[in-house]
């Protein structure tokens, strides 16, 4: 079933197709502890170049969050070594705010083989040789979408599964303030495929592990307030990942625990990674602050009401410097309306 036509095409897409088809081996990269926009995107987009005869591989999808492993079958995604094991034509970045979020054996291939940019963050500076930043776009799955709809490929129940995931993950369920018509157009545009909605909620939202709930706990457990109790913050220490049996990977929601709480303006979730004197940073706006300027101002980025950043140090100052941060940019009078 080939995809219905879109819009007219961008200039910056058709270079983007031009792109893939100059190429036949494509590397596909995206972010370490992948949501579902990462996921979906690039899996689906891996799907269609497949089914067009294009040698495409998936990497930097590293660890896949437990919630999503049902989706990804065996193989589907490669450690960075395999993906290079053939000289590619082509990489493709997708949902990647910056260039440091793609393996650092691709980004040393900057300049040496031609670099796609697609993304949908308003943080994204442009770092390929070809860059289509489309911030009105709500996820990057639905920019796949676009570019496979206006490359005349087929898409099918596969590829709009993992599609689907993409737009469902990233609009919060059609409930962020990003659930735009276009949005709502790309996502009918996937139901025809006999996609089960159902059962694909169910196996990410509605099946938590004992490991994950205990790790929610936690969470739930270290929550502070600060300036005036418009801000609202979680910590998870390693120890917390231990206790737990889970790993930072099993963080992606976990922020939306302080984001419920009455009367929050912004919140922050602290958690210890794989560099022990980093601290990485989840935030999220549900009043006028902007949080994608506030991670930036750390070196990281993302979207106005959702962003994140790394902090070096410890526990203590990265929420003492974050904190600090924030007291001078949220609005006073609290949250004015979206």
């Amino acid at each position: 079933m080939t995809a219905p036509a879109n819009e007219p095409r961008d200039p910056v897409m058709s270079e983007c197709l031009a792109a893939i088809a100059a190429a036949h081996r494509i590397v596909i990269a995206s972010h370490p502890k992948p949501d579902g926009d990462a996921i979906g995107s690039a899996l689906g987009l891996k799907h269609i170049l497949l089914q067009a005869g294009k040698d495409a591989v998936a990497t930097g999808l590293e660890p896949v969050p437990r919630r999503y492993t049902s989706f990804v079958p065996d193989g589907a995604v490669l450690s960075p070594a395999e993906a290079l094991t053939q000289p590619p034509d082509l990489i493709i970045a997708l949902d990647a705010g910056s260039v440091d979020r793609i393996p650092e054996e691709l980004q040393k291939l900057r300049g040496v083989v031609r670099m796609v940019n697609i993304d949908h963050h308003i943080s994204n500076a442009g770092f390929g040789d070809t860059n289509w930043i489309d911030v009105g776009a709500c996820s990057t799955g639905e920019m796949v979408l676009e570019l496979i709809q206006q490359g005349d490929f087929v898409l099918d129940r596969a590829a709009a599964t993992w599609l689907w995931i993409a737009i469902v993950t990233d609009t919060g369920r059609f409930a962020y303030s990003n659930t735009s018509a276009r949005a709502m157009r790309a996502a009918a545009e996937l139901l025809p495929f006999g996609l089960d909605t159902e059962e694909i909620d169910r196996r990410i939202y509605r099946q938590l592990s004992h490991s994950e709930l205990e790790l929610r706990k936690r969470a739930i457990e270290s929550l502070q307030f600060a300036l005036g109790d418009r801000v609202a913050y979680a910590s998870l220490r390693e120890s917390d990942f231990v206790a737990a049996g889970c790993t930072s990977a099993e963080t992606e929601d976990i922020v939306e625990i302080p984001r419920c709480i009455e009367n929050v303006d912004v919140a922050l979730l602290f958690y210890e990674g794989e560099k022990v004197d980093r601290i990485n940073v989840s935030a999220r706006a549900s009043g006028a602050c902007d949080v994608s300027e506030l991670c930036c101002s750390f070196g990281g980025g993302g979207h106005t009401k959702a962003a994140g950043c790394r902090i070096k140090g410890d526990l203590a100052h990265a929420q003492r410097v974050v904190l600090e941060a924030l007291a001078t940019r949220l609005p006073e009078g609290g949250r004015p309306a979206s």
